[in-house]
C-alpha cells in the first residue's frame, strides 16, 4: 500500500511505508524523517514538487529537482542523508 504525505510537511515522516505519493500542490521538500540506514522508498509526484538536494539532507545533484505529476523518485537512505538513486520523468518522451 501507499502512504501519502501530509501537505506543507517540508520534511515529511517515511517510516511507515516502502511506497509513497506527495500532495498536489507546490511543496519543497528539503529532508526526510523516520530513516532507517539502507531504506529504499520510492516517492510518486502527484503535483509540482521540489526537492531540495543543494542544502538539505537531500542528495541529488548540483541543482533542486522539480517533479510532476507522475514522477518516480527513488531515495536510499544512508545514515545521514537520503541518496536520490533513480528518477523517472514521466512527461518526458525518454527518447
Amino acid at each position: 500500500s501507499w502512504g501519502t504525505f501530509i501537505s506543507a510537511d517540508a520534511t515529511p515522516n517515511v517510516a511507515n511505508y516502502k511506497y509513497w505519493q506527495t500532495n498536489t500542490g507546490g511543496l519543497t521538500i528539503t529532508d526526510f524523517d523516520g530513516g532507517i540506514l539502507g531504506d529504499i522508498k520510492y516517492i510518486k509526484s502527484k503535483g509540482a514538487i521540489v526537492y531540495d538536494v543543494t542544502s538539505s539532507g537531500l542528495k541529488g545533484g548540483s541543482t533542486n529537482l522539480t517533479t510532476a505529476d507522475g514522477d518516480l523518485t527513488c531515495w536510499l537512505y544512508g545514515g545521514t542523508d537520503w541518496l536520490l538513486i533513480s528518477f523517472t520523468d514521466q512527461s518526458d518522451n525518454l527518447s
